[in-house]
């Protein structure tokens, strides 16, 4: 079931010409590829997990080893996917044990930027001609550079692949697996061509995957995945110190929203300010500039037909106040002109449950 859901969600975006594409961005630095003095020692040359002695792959061990490899080790990835030469995708993911950057190029481009531990991140998004910079907290952290490893899964767990002997790659010694057709079963049967190349090293890593797929009536899309280890630097973007940062919990007894913000330009007072809980929303303003070091503390009131959201800077009376500890929780500071930047700014600050997950009646179904 894993495999078909993924099979779905690309072959749906594999012919989508434009969706994240721009026919004139590059892919950054060319992954390099100096494959030479290729051997046909199929049943000699490093081993590798998911080849057997015979050439043969098991596709979902390969899968695995390389997953297992780039959790063990800094990484980069590139992903980059054409059709009919128009760039349809063009990602690439640095992360260390420190911090991690995605950037997408194209029509909708993103940079996402976020130190390992997350406690908080920060993501600059281009939607036509508009653009939005923003920061937040965990809990709302999606996990960057998944499509890179969509790319991977679907395209390596769809082919019939077989060992074709050895080649050196960016100075290392790896094996060629290559496959000619898909699978006829499932989704991947839904591929009128295939034709794919991996480059493996003794990890599982598949360093290099290329290729070129013909999915029912889409245009041929052929894509380029590379991926590295021992990666020692993650570039910062610039405009990651003019967002405003923070960290948020829950306090007095689970009935007030805390966030101490740690970082960025000082929010002008009466600046409008969201807070959401309990399935509703508020505007609230503080009567005074928010600096780097203050705290702000949300929390509701009840009252006569809905409740009262209240800013304060000290902890309230939890007598008073509706209890939020079972709800997700969030408040959003805006800032309409931000300093060094062309666009508003919107910091996120969220409690509770992932907005991803289900919560409430039914979260254990």
């Amino acid at each position: 079931m894993y495999r078909h859901c993924v099979l779905a969600l690309v072959l749906v975006l594999a012919g989508c010409s434009g969706l994240a594409g721009d026919p004139t961005a590059t892919p950054g630095a060319d992954p390099g590829d100096d494959e030479e003095n290729d051997r046909d020692d199929t049943a000699g040359g490093p081993t590798v997990p998911g080849v057997a002695a015979d050439g043969s792959v098991n596709e979902s061990a390969l899968l695995n080893a390389h997953f297992e490899a780039l959790n063990e080790s800094a990484s980069r990835q590139h992903y980059l996917t054409r059709s009919n030469g128009t760039v349809d995708s063009n990602a690439t993911t640095y992360r260390n044990d420190s911090h991690l950057l995605h950037r997408s190029r194209g029509s909708f481009s993103s940079v996402t930027y976020q130190p390992t531990d997350q406690e908080w991140t920060a993501e600059h998004e281009r939607w036509g001609d508009e653009r939005y910079v923003f920061t937040y907290d965990r809990s709302g952290a999606i996990s960057a550079g998944s499509s890179i490893g969509f790319g991977v899964t679907v395209y390596v767990s769809s082919g019939q692949f077989e060992r074709s002997g050895t080649t050196t790659y960016e100075g290392d010694r790896v094996v060629r697996l290559e496959a000619d057709e898909a699978k006829s079963t499932g989704l991947a049967g839904l591929y009128e061509s295939y034709d794919v190349t991996l480059l493996v090293d003794d990890r599982g890593l598949i360093r290099r995957a290329t290729g070129t797929v013909t999915a029912g009536d889409e245009p041929p899309t052929s894509f380029d995945i590379t991926a590295t280890t021992d990666v020692e630097t993650v570039p910062r973007p610039t405009w990651v110190p003019k967002l405003v940062r923070g960290e948020a919990s829950l306090v007095a007894n689970d009935t007030a929203l805390a966030v101490r913000v740690t970082g960025g330009p000082t929010v002008p007072a009466n600046a409008n300010i969201e807070f959401s809980s309990r399935l509703r929303t508020f505007t609230v303003q503080s009567d005074r500039p928010i600096e780097p070091g203050d705290t702000l503390y949300f929390s509701l009131s009840p009252g006569e037909y809905e409740p009262t959201a209240t800013l304060t800077r000290t902890p309230p009376d939890p007598d008073t106040r509706l209890d939020i500890g079972d709800d997700r929780s969030q408040a959003t500071i805006t800032l309409e002109d931000p300093p060094g930047l062309d666009a508003p700014v919107e910091a996120f600050f969220r409690t509770g449950p992932s907005p991803f997950e289900p919560s409430g009646d039914g979260a254990e179904e």
